[in-house]
Protein backbone atom coordinates (compact mmCIF):
# COMPACT_ATOMS: atom_id res chain seq x y z
CA UNK A 1 0.00 0.00 0.00
CA UNK A 2 1.25 3.44 -0.83
CA UNK A 3 2.31 5.49 2.18
CA UNK A 4 -0.32 8.12 2.88
CA UNK A 5 -0.07 11.83 2.28
CA UNK A 6 0.80 12.20 5.94
CA UNK A 7 4.02 10.24 5.63
CA UNK A 8 5.00 11.50 2.17
CA UNK A 9 4.21 15.17 2.75
CA UNK A 10 5.30 15.35 6.38
CA UNK A 11 8.47 13.26 6.49
CA UNK A 12 10.56 16.34 5.85
CA UNK A 13 8.37 19.05 7.33
CA UNK A 14 9.55 18.63 10.92
CA UNK A 15 13.12 19.20 9.74
CA UNK A 16 12.16 22.40 7.95
CA UNK A 17 9.61 23.83 10.35
CA UNK A 18 11.94 26.70 11.13
CA UNK A 19 13.12 26.94 7.55
CA UNK A 20 14.10 30.44 6.56
CA UNK A 21 12.66 31.81 9.78
CA UNK A 22 15.32 34.49 9.92
CA UNK A 23 16.71 36.82 7.29
CA UNK A 24 20.30 36.17 6.37
CA UNK A 25 21.47 39.70 7.08
CA UNK A 26 20.39 42.88 8.77
CA UNK A 27 19.67 44.61 5.47
CA UNK A 28 16.31 44.19 3.79
CA UNK A 29 16.52 42.55 0.37
CA UNK A 30 14.56 44.29 -2.40
CA UNK A 31 11.46 42.57 -3.73
CA UNK A 32 11.48 41.46 -7.33
CA UNK A 33 8.83 42.00 -9.96
CA UNK A 34 5.70 40.24 -8.74
CA UNK A 35 2.87 38.50 -10.59
CA UNK A 36 -0.25 40.51 -11.12
CA UNK A 37 -2.38 40.66 -7.96
CA UNK A 38 -5.83 39.13 -7.91
CA UNK A 39 -8.93 41.14 -7.10
CA UNK A 40 -9.87 38.92 -4.17
CA UNK A 41 -13.07 37.65 -5.74
CA UNK A 42 -13.57 33.90 -5.73
CA UNK A 43 -14.66 32.44 -9.05
CA UNK A 44 -16.89 29.98 -7.17
CA UNK A 45 -19.47 32.71 -6.57
CA UNK A 46 -20.52 32.81 -10.19
CA UNK A 47 -21.92 29.30 -10.61
CA UNK A 48 -24.96 28.22 -8.62
CA UNK A 49 -24.77 24.61 -9.88
CA UNK A 50 -21.23 24.25 -8.52
CA UNK A 51 -22.19 25.97 -5.27
CA UNK A 52 -25.10 23.55 -4.81
CA UNK A 53 -22.86 20.51 -5.30
CA UNK A 54 -20.30 21.80 -2.81
CA UNK A 55 -22.94 22.55 -0.18
CA UNK A 56 -24.54 19.12 -0.45
CA UNK A 57 -21.36 17.08 -0.83
CA UNK A 58 -19.93 17.79 2.60
CA UNK A 59 -18.66 14.37 3.77
CA UNK A 60 -16.31 12.69 1.32
CA UNK A 61 -14.16 9.57 1.42
CA UNK A 62 -10.83 9.59 -0.43
CA UNK A 63 -10.14 6.38 -2.36
CA UNK A 64 -6.46 5.98 -3.20
CA UNK A 65 -5.81 3.82 -6.24
CA UNK A 66 -3.06 1.41 -5.21
CA UNK A 67 -4.28 0.91 -1.66
CA UNK A 68 -7.73 -0.16 -2.85
CA UNK A 69 -6.64 -1.91 -6.03
CA UNK A 70 -7.99 -5.37 -5.19
CA UNK A 71 -10.83 -4.12 -3.00
CA UNK A 72 -12.41 -2.39 -6.01
CA UNK A 73 -11.46 -4.56 -8.95
CA UNK A 74 -15.02 -5.37 -10.05
CA UNK A 75 -18.38 -3.63 -10.37
CA UNK A 76 -19.88 -5.86 -7.68
CA UNK A 77 -17.15 -5.01 -5.17
CA UNK A 78 -17.56 -1.31 -5.94
CA UNK A 79 -21.29 -1.42 -5.28
CA UNK A 80 -20.79 -3.31 -2.00
CA UNK A 81 -18.18 -0.88 -0.66
CA UNK A 82 -19.94 2.27 -1.82
CA UNK A 83 -23.17 1.08 -0.17
CA UNK A 84 -21.23 0.89 3.12
CA UNK A 85 -19.86 4.38 2.56
CA UNK A 86 -23.34 5.74 1.92
CA UNK A 87 -24.80 3.99 4.97
CA UNK A 88 -21.97 5.48 7.06
CA UNK A 89 -23.26 8.95 6.20
CA UNK A 90 -20.91 10.05 3.44
CA UNK A 91 -22.23 12.23 0.64
CA UNK A 92 -19.49 11.60 -1.89
CA UNK A 93 -16.21 9.98 -2.86
CA UNK A 94 -12.91 11.26 -4.26
CA UNK A 95 -11.49 8.60 -6.56
CA UNK A 96 -7.80 8.77 -7.39
CA UNK A 97 -7.39 7.86 -11.05
CA UNK A 98 -3.80 8.99 -11.58
CA UNK A 99 -1.25 8.28 -8.90
CA UNK A 100 2.47 8.86 -8.58
CA UNK A 101 3.47 6.44 -11.32
CA UNK A 102 1.53 8.52 -13.83
CA UNK A 103 -0.36 5.41 -14.90
CA UNK A 104 -4.12 5.96 -14.94
CA UNK A 105 -7.25 4.06 -13.90
CA UNK A 106 -9.63 5.06 -16.64
CA UNK A 107 -9.86 4.40 -20.38
CA UNK A 108 -7.19 6.77 -21.65
CA UNK A 109 -5.92 7.15 -25.20
CA UNK A 110 -2.97 9.17 -23.87
CA UNK A 111 -1.50 7.63 -20.71
CA UNK A 112 -0.56 4.09 -19.79
CA UNK A 113 -3.10 2.12 -17.76
CA UNK A 114 -2.56 0.84 -14.22
CA UNK A 115 -3.63 -2.80 -14.35
CA UNK A 116 -1.13 -4.32 -11.89
CA UNK A 117 -0.16 -3.25 -8.40
CA UNK A 118 1.85 -5.14 -5.79
CA UNK A 119 1.28 -8.42 -7.60
CA UNK A 120 -2.48 -7.88 -7.93
CA UNK A 121 -4.26 -7.33 -11.22
CA UNK A 122 -7.44 -5.82 -12.56
CA UNK A 123 -9.22 -7.10 -15.69
CA UNK A 124 -8.02 -5.41 -18.88
CA UNK A 125 -11.65 -4.82 -19.79
CA UNK A 126 -12.44 -3.00 -16.52
CA UNK A 127 -13.05 0.73 -16.92
CA UNK A 128 -12.34 1.52 -13.27
CA UNK A 129 -13.56 5.12 -13.28
CA UNK A 130 -16.54 4.33 -15.48
CA UNK A 131 -17.71 1.60 -13.10
CA UNK A 132 -17.05 3.81 -10.08
CA UNK A 133 -19.27 6.49 -11.60
CA UNK A 134 -22.05 3.94 -12.05
CA UNK A 135 -21.66 2.68 -8.49
CA UNK A 136 -21.64 6.23 -7.11
CA UNK A 137 -24.86 7.10 -8.95
CA UNK A 138 -26.50 3.86 -7.83
CA UNK A 139 -25.68 4.73 -4.22
CA UNK A 140 -26.62 8.41 -4.54
CA UNK A 141 -23.07 9.65 -3.96
CA UNK A 142 -21.28 12.55 -5.61
CA UNK A 143 -18.03 11.58 -7.30
CA UNK A 144 -14.88 13.62 -7.84
CA UNK A 145 -11.79 12.38 -9.66
CA UNK A 146 -8.37 13.07 -8.14
CA UNK A 147 -5.21 13.20 -10.24
CA UNK A 148 -1.60 13.53 -9.19
CA UNK A 149 -0.42 16.40 -11.36
CA UNK A 150 3.37 16.66 -11.10
CA UNK A 151 4.45 13.05 -10.55
CA UNK A 152 5.29 10.81 -13.48
CA UNK A 153 7.24 7.97 -11.93
CA UNK A 154 7.38 5.72 -8.91
CA UNK A 155 9.43 2.61 -8.19
CA UNK A 156 10.85 2.45 -11.69
CA UNK A 157 7.46 2.77 -13.41
CA UNK A 158 6.24 5.74 -15.41
CA UNK A 159 7.31 8.23 -18.06
CA UNK A 160 10.16 9.57 -15.90
CA UNK A 161 11.88 6.25 -16.55
CA UNK A 162 10.66 5.37 -20.03
CA UNK A 163 10.25 8.58 -22.04
CA UNK A 164 13.29 10.68 -23.05
CA UNK A 165 11.43 14.00 -22.85
CA UNK A 166 10.07 13.28 -19.38
CA UNK A 167 13.45 12.04 -18.21
CA UNK A 168 14.84 15.44 -19.12
CA UNK A 169 11.93 17.41 -17.63
CA UNK A 170 11.99 15.72 -14.23
CA UNK A 171 12.83 17.73 -11.14
CA UNK A 172 16.47 18.22 -10.26
CA UNK A 173 17.14 18.37 -6.54
CA UNK A 174 19.93 19.28 -4.17
CA UNK A 175 22.26 16.60 -2.86
CA UNK A 176 24.40 17.79 0.06
CA UNK A 177 27.95 16.44 -0.02
CA UNK A 178 29.45 17.73 3.24
CA UNK A 179 28.45 18.12 6.86
CA UNK A 180 28.38 21.92 6.86
CA UNK A 181 25.95 21.93 3.94
CA UNK A 182 27.91 24.19 1.59
CA UNK A 183 29.00 21.65 -1.02
CA UNK A 184 26.03 20.57 -3.15
CA UNK A 185 25.33 18.69 -6.36
CA UNK A 186 22.20 19.04 -8.47
CA UNK A 187 20.83 15.63 -9.51
CA UNK A 188 17.77 14.25 -11.24
CA UNK A 189 15.22 12.68 -8.91
CA UNK A 190 15.30 9.33 -10.71
CA UNK A 191 19.02 9.15 -9.88
CA UNK A 192 18.20 9.52 -6.17
CA UNK A 193 15.64 6.75 -5.59
CA UNK A 194 15.67 7.08 -1.80
CA UNK A 195 14.81 10.78 -1.88
CA UNK A 196 11.06 10.20 -2.05
CA UNK A 197 10.29 7.14 -4.12
CA UNK A 198 8.33 9.33 -6.53
CA UNK A 199 9.70 11.33 -9.43
CA UNK A 200 8.29 14.84 -9.77
CA UNK A 201 8.35 16.89 -12.94
CA UNK A 202 9.69 20.43 -13.14
CA UNK A 203 6.34 22.27 -13.30
CA UNK A 204 7.52 25.17 -15.45
CA UNK A 205 7.96 23.16 -18.65
CA UNK A 206 5.10 23.94 -21.02
CA UNK A 207 5.20 20.37 -22.31
CA UNK A 208 4.53 19.10 -18.78
CA UNK A 209 1.48 21.36 -18.56
CA UNK A 210 0.23 20.33 -21.99
CA UNK A 211 0.45 16.66 -21.06
CA UNK A 212 -1.22 16.99 -17.65
CA UNK A 213 -4.08 19.17 -18.92
CA UNK A 214 -4.69 16.69 -21.74
CA UNK A 215 -5.34 13.99 -19.14
CA UNK A 216 -7.55 16.23 -17.02
CA UNK A 217 -9.60 17.20 -20.07
CA UNK A 218 -9.89 13.57 -21.11
CA UNK A 219 -11.46 12.69 -17.76
CA UNK A 220 -13.77 15.70 -17.64
CA UNK A 221 -14.94 15.15 -21.21
CA UNK A 222 -15.50 11.41 -21.05
CA UNK A 223 -16.84 10.74 -17.55
CA UNK A 224 -19.92 11.96 -15.69
CA UNK A 225 -18.01 13.20 -12.66
CA UNK A 226 -19.02 16.11 -10.44
CA UNK A 227 -15.57 17.48 -9.74
CA UNK A 228 -11.83 17.31 -10.33
CA UNK A 229 -9.33 17.56 -7.47
CA UNK A 230 -5.69 18.38 -8.13
CA UNK A 231 -3.23 16.45 -5.97
CA UNK A 232 0.54 17.01 -5.82
CA UNK A 233 0.18 20.11 -7.96
CA UNK A 234 3.43 21.44 -6.55
CA UNK A 235 7.19 21.14 -6.38
CA UNK A 236 8.72 18.12 -4.65
CA UNK A 237 10.08 20.09 -1.70
CA UNK A 238 12.49 22.92 -0.87
CA UNK A 239 15.33 21.08 -2.62
CA UNK A 240 13.78 21.35 -6.10
CA UNK A 241 13.97 22.47 -8.84
CA UNK A 242 17.56 23.71 -9.15
CA UNK A 243 18.10 22.76 -12.79
CA UNK A 244 19.90 25.18 -15.08
CA UNK A 245 16.58 25.72 -16.88
CA UNK A 246 14.86 26.87 -13.68
CA UNK A 247 17.76 29.10 -12.72
CA UNK A 248 17.64 30.76 -16.15
CA UNK A 249 13.88 31.28 -15.93
CA UNK A 250 14.23 32.73 -12.44
CA UNK A 251 16.91 35.11 -13.71
CA UNK A 252 14.49 36.46 -16.31
CA UNK A 253 11.58 36.74 -13.89
CA UNK A 254 13.67 38.49 -11.24
CA UNK A 255 15.37 40.73 -13.82
CA UNK A 256 18.85 39.69 -12.68
CA UNK A 257 21.97 40.60 -14.63
CA UNK A 258 23.55 37.16 -14.21
CA UNK A 259 22.24 33.64 -13.76
CA UNK A 260 22.19 32.76 -10.04
CA UNK A 261 23.82 29.64 -8.66
CA UNK A 262 22.14 27.37 -6.10
CA UNK A 263 24.29 29.00 -3.38
CA UNK A 264 22.86 32.41 -4.32
CA UNK A 265 19.51 31.01 -3.23
CA UNK A 266 20.55 28.81 -0.30
CA UNK A 267 24.01 29.23 1.22
CA UNK A 268 23.99 26.09 3.34
CA UNK A 269 21.67 23.11 3.80
CA UNK A 270 20.54 20.54 6.31
CA UNK A 271 20.67 17.07 4.81
CA UNK A 272 18.77 13.82 5.18
CA UNK A 273 21.35 11.03 5.12
CA UNK A 274 18.60 8.41 4.86
CA UNK A 275 17.32 9.97 1.65
CA UNK A 276 20.44 10.15 -0.54
CA UNK A 277 21.68 13.21 1.41
CA UNK A 278 18.94 15.32 -0.11
CA UNK A 279 18.77 18.91 1.16
CA UNK A 280 15.74 18.88 3.41
CA UNK A 281 16.22 22.11 5.31
CA UNK A 282 18.04 25.40 5.08
CA UNK A 283 20.75 26.48 7.48
CA UNK A 284 21.34 29.84 5.83
CA UNK A 285 19.31 31.54 3.13
CA UNK A 286 21.06 33.07 0.13
CA UNK A 287 20.76 36.48 -1.47
CA UNK A 288 17.77 35.57 -3.62
CA UNK A 289 16.14 33.01 -1.34
CA UNK A 290 12.94 34.86 -0.54
CA UNK A 291 12.44 35.94 -4.14
CA UNK A 292 12.98 32.33 -5.22
CA UNK A 293 10.14 31.23 -2.95
CA UNK A 294 7.83 33.82 -4.46
CA UNK A 295 8.77 32.84 -7.99
CA UNK A 296 8.04 29.16 -7.33
CA UNK A 297 4.66 29.97 -5.78
CA UNK A 298 3.81 32.22 -8.73
CA UNK A 299 4.51 29.32 -11.08
CA UNK A 300 2.09 27.04 -9.24
CA UNK A 301 -0.58 29.74 -9.11
CA UNK A 302 -0.26 30.26 -12.86
CA UNK A 303 -0.70 26.53 -13.45
CA UNK A 304 -3.76 26.32 -11.19
CA UNK A 305 -5.30 29.37 -12.86
CA UNK A 306 -4.75 27.99 -16.35
CA UNK A 307 -6.05 24.53 -15.43
CA UNK A 308 -9.21 26.05 -14.01
CA UNK A 309 -9.74 28.13 -17.14
CA UNK A 310 -9.08 25.23 -19.49
CA UNK A 311 -11.30 22.76 -17.62
CA UNK A 312 -14.19 25.19 -17.18
CA UNK A 313 -14.12 25.70 -20.95
CA UNK A 314 -14.75 21.96 -21.31
CA UNK A 315 -17.40 21.66 -18.58
CA UNK A 316 -18.57 24.83 -16.90
CA UNK A 317 -20.30 23.06 -14.03
CA UNK A 318 -17.34 20.93 -12.96
CA UNK A 319 -16.22 21.49 -9.37
CA UNK A 320 -12.56 22.56 -9.48
CA UNK A 321 -10.52 22.02 -6.34
CA UNK A 322 -7.19 21.08 -4.81
CA UNK A 323 -5.79 19.24 -1.82
CA UNK A 324 -3.00 20.73 0.31
CA UNK A 325 -1.57 20.09 3.73
CA UNK A 326 -3.02 22.33 6.44
CA UNK A 327 0.42 23.36 7.73
CA UNK A 328 0.52 26.73 5.93
CA UNK A 329 3.54 27.98 7.85
CA UNK A 330 5.81 25.47 6.07
CA UNK A 331 3.82 24.58 2.95
CA UNK A 332 5.63 27.31 1.05
CA UNK A 333 8.55 24.87 0.83
CA UNK A 334 6.68 22.97 -1.90
CA UNK A 335 5.90 26.14 -3.83
CA UNK A 336 2.23 26.42 -2.87
CA UNK A 337 0.46 29.48 -1.49
CA UNK A 338 -3.10 28.32 -0.91
CA UNK A 339 -4.09 31.56 0.83
CA UNK A 340 -6.21 34.36 -0.52
CA UNK A 341 -4.34 36.84 -2.67
CA UNK A 342 -5.55 39.41 -0.12
CA UNK A 343 -3.61 37.74 2.71
CA UNK A 344 -0.17 39.30 3.27
CA UNK A 345 2.05 36.52 4.59
CA UNK A 346 4.97 38.92 5.04
CA UNK A 347 3.22 40.39 8.09
CA UNK A 348 3.38 37.01 9.82
CA UNK A 349 6.36 35.19 8.28
CA UNK A 350 9.84 36.46 7.53
CA UNK A 351 10.30 34.05 4.62
CA UNK A 352 7.66 35.93 2.61
CA UNK A 353 8.27 38.99 0.47
CA UNK A 354 5.75 41.82 0.59
CA UNK A 355 4.49 40.68 -2.82
CA UNK A 356 4.29 36.98 -1.96
CA UNK A 357 0.57 37.56 -1.35
CA UNK A 358 0.03 37.89 -5.08
CA UNK A 359 0.80 34.18 -5.44
CA UNK A 360 -2.21 33.16 -3.32
CA UNK A 361 -4.56 30.97 -5.33
CA UNK A 362 -7.61 30.52 -3.09
CA UNK A 363 -9.70 32.63 -5.44
CA UNK A 364 -9.08 30.14 -8.23
CA UNK A 365 -10.80 27.32 -6.35
CA UNK A 366 -14.37 26.15 -6.11
CA UNK A 367 -13.45 23.78 -3.32
CA UNK A 368 -10.40 23.29 -1.14
CA UNK A 369 -9.31 20.36 1.04
CA UNK A 370 -6.77 20.63 3.85
CA UNK A 371 -5.08 17.69 5.50
CA UNK A 372 -5.43 18.18 9.27
CA UNK A 373 -3.21 15.23 10.05
CA UNK A 374 -2.63 15.45 13.78
CA UNK A 375 -4.15 13.82 16.85
CA UNK A 376 -3.70 16.95 19.01
CA UNK A 377 -7.06 18.69 19.06
CA UNK A 378 -6.62 21.77 21.23
CA UNK A 379 -3.96 24.46 21.14
CA UNK A 380 -2.58 27.11 18.85
CA UNK A 381 -0.16 26.84 15.96
CA UNK A 382 -0.17 24.72 12.84
CA UNK A 383 0.15 21.32 14.53
CA UNK A 384 -3.15 21.09 16.36
CA UNK A 385 -6.56 20.64 14.76
CA UNK A 386 -7.98 23.82 16.27
CA UNK A 387 -4.80 25.73 15.46
CA UNK A 388 -4.93 24.64 11.83
CA UNK A 389 -8.59 25.54 11.51
CA UNK A 390 -8.18 29.00 13.02
CA UNK A 391 -5.04 29.58 10.95
CA UNK A 392 -6.85 28.54 7.79
CA UNK A 393 -9.62 30.99 8.64
CA UNK A 394 -7.04 33.76 8.76
CA UNK A 395 -5.32 33.03 5.46
CA UNK A 396 -8.58 32.31 3.58
CA UNK A 397 -10.90 34.86 5.16
CA UNK A 398 -10.09 37.60 2.67
CA UNK A 399 -11.02 35.45 -0.33
CA UNK A 400 -14.45 36.82 -1.16
CA UNK A 401 -16.68 33.89 -1.96
CA UNK A 402 -14.41 31.19 -0.53
CA UNK A 403 -16.59 30.83 2.53
CA UNK A 404 -16.38 28.15 5.19
CA UNK A 405 -18.75 26.06 3.09
CA UNK A 406 -16.12 25.91 0.36
CA UNK A 407 -13.23 24.41 2.30
CA UNK A 408 -13.11 21.10 4.11
CA UNK A 409 -10.73 19.72 6.65
CA UNK A 410 -9.32 16.24 6.33
CA UNK A 411 -8.54 13.40 8.74
CA UNK A 412 -6.01 10.62 8.10
CA UNK A 413 -7.78 7.69 9.67
CA UNK A 414 -5.01 5.12 9.61
CA UNK A 415 -1.64 6.83 9.87
CA UNK A 416 -2.37 9.39 12.58
CA UNK A 417 -1.40 7.99 15.99
CA UNK A 418 -4.62 8.36 17.95
CA UNK A 419 -4.73 8.02 21.73
CA UNK A 420 -8.04 6.16 21.39
CA UNK A 421 -11.15 6.09 19.20
CA UNK A 422 -12.59 9.08 21.01
CA UNK A 423 -9.54 11.10 19.97
CA UNK A 424 -10.21 10.17 16.33
CA UNK A 425 -13.93 10.92 16.41
CA UNK A 426 -13.30 14.21 18.21
CA UNK A 427 -11.03 15.28 15.36
CA UNK A 428 -13.80 14.46 12.90
CA UNK A 429 -16.51 16.31 14.80
CA UNK A 430 -14.25 19.31 15.45
CA UNK A 431 -13.63 19.72 11.73
CA UNK A 432 -17.27 19.14 10.80
CA UNK A 433 -18.41 21.82 13.21
CA UNK A 434 -15.89 24.38 12.01
CA UNK A 435 -15.77 24.00 8.21
CA UNK A 436 -18.12 23.17 5.36
CA UNK A 437 -17.35 19.47 5.65
CA UNK A 438 -14.70 16.80 5.87
CA UNK A 439 -12.56 14.47 3.77
CA UNK A 440 -11.79 11.07 5.32
CA UNK A 441 -8.48 9.60 4.18
CA UNK A 442 -8.57 6.79 3.18
CA UNK A 443 -11.11 4.08 2.37
CA UNK A 444 -8.49 1.42 3.07
CA UNK A 445 -8.17 2.62 6.68
CA UNK A 446 -11.93 2.54 7.18
CA UNK A 447 -12.63 -0.77 5.46
CA UNK A 448 -9.57 -2.88 6.26
CA UNK A 449 -8.83 -3.53 9.96
CA UNK A 450 -5.14 -4.21 9.30
CA UNK A 451 -4.64 -0.64 8.11
CA UNK A 452 -5.74 1.22 11.23
CA UNK A 453 -4.46 0.97 14.78
CA UNK A 454 -7.75 -0.30 16.22
CA UNK A 455 -7.88 -3.50 14.15
CA UNK A 456 -11.55 -3.12 13.21
CA UNK A 457 -13.61 -1.58 10.44
CA UNK A 458 -14.39 2.03 11.30
CA UNK A 459 -17.75 2.49 9.54
CA UNK A 460 -19.83 2.36 12.72
CA UNK A 461 -17.65 4.79 14.70
CA UNK A 462 -17.71 7.30 11.87
CA UNK A 463 -21.46 6.84 11.38
CA UNK A 464 -22.11 7.63 15.03
CA UNK A 465 -20.00 10.78 14.79
CA UNK A 466 -21.69 11.96 11.61
CA UNK A 467 -25.15 11.25 13.01
CA UNK A 468 -24.40 13.36 16.09
CA UNK A 469 -23.17 16.19 13.85
CA UNK A 470 -26.30 16.14 11.67
CA UNK A 471 -28.51 16.42 14.74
Amino acid sequence: MKTSKLFFSLILVFVIALLLSCKSSSTELPDVVAPEPGDGTANANTNTVVADIITKNNITVWIEGNANFERLNSADKMNTVLAKIKAMGATGIIVEVKGMTGLVQYNSSIAGHLKESNGMTQPESLDYLGEMVKAARKNNLYIYASMSIMTEGYGGRGLAYTNADFMNMQAQIIQVNNSDGTDVTVKKMADMPNASGAVFMNPIYSKVYDYEISLLKEVVQNYDIDGIILDYCRYYDISSDFSSYSLEQFKTWANLSTTPTPSDIVKSWERNTAADNVGTGVKEIGTYGRQWLEWRASNIKSIVHKMRTDLKAVKQNIVFGTYSGAWYDSYYTVGVNWASSNYDASKDYEWATSTYKNTGYAEELDQFYTGNYTSTISGTGWWTVNGELSGTDIVLKSATGLLASRYYGGVDMGNTKWTDKSNMTTAISTILNHTGGIMLFDLVHIDDPQYNQFGVQLYDDIKTTISAYKK
